[in-house]
């Protein structure tokens, strides 16, 4: 099939082709959009399949799906039950044939979302503990009074004032502003 042709198939086995506007971009020997293009066609078998199984439910215990590797030339089938293949897009999966392997694009930019999702997640959390220790110290200034010895200047800080100085035993204490 020459590029920017796509095929479309309707249920009396009629195929019509139509030119695409503009040929794919090719990747690493992987086209683009084709991807996306395969993972469309198997919903809409798997919505086709959908409306037989309504009609009469023992009729195709397996459909085929299409290979979703993204290489151009892969035409590769693979037949599963609408329950497997439901199971695999629950997942984010990708429908791939026997040693096919998915496209590195899409992989990689599976891993770049989670890592930009557990990034903002870790930001956030650093900037909430910075929060929280600034209200602590914050706090602990404000409630905790802070007291200096006349005599050695041995600093106390407590809500109880011990009643002579731990070095000196002075019983004279002079309050001492937060800074």
């Amino acid at each position: 099939m020459p590029f920017g042709t796509i095929d479309y198939c309707c249920l009396e086995g009629s195929v019509s082709r139509r030119r695409a506007k503009a040929p794919p971009r090719i990747e690493g020997g992987y086209v683009v959009e084709r991807f996306e293009q395969l993972e469309a066609v198997n919903r809409k078998v798997r919505e086709f399949a959908a409306r037989i199984e309504w009609i009469d439910p023992d009729h195709h215990p397996t459909w085929e799906f299409l290979c979703e590797c993204g290489l151009e030339d892969c035409t590769e089938h693979v037949r599963l039950p609408l329950s497997d293949y439901d199971e695999l897009r629950t997942a984010d999966g990708t429908l791939l044939a026997p040693g096919h392997v998915r496209r590195r694009a899409r992989e990689l930019r599976q891993q770049a979302q989670a890592l930009r999702a557990d990034t903002a997640a870790l930001r956030n959390q650093a900037l909430h503990q910075q929060r929280r220790a600034q209200r602590i110290v914050e706090e602990a200034r404000v409630r905790v009074p802070r007291f200096r010895c006349a005599g050695c200047g041995y600093k106390w800080s407590s809500q109880a004032l011990p009643s002579s100085c731990p070095r000196c035993r002075s019983n004279d204490w002079q309050a001492v502003r937060p800074t």
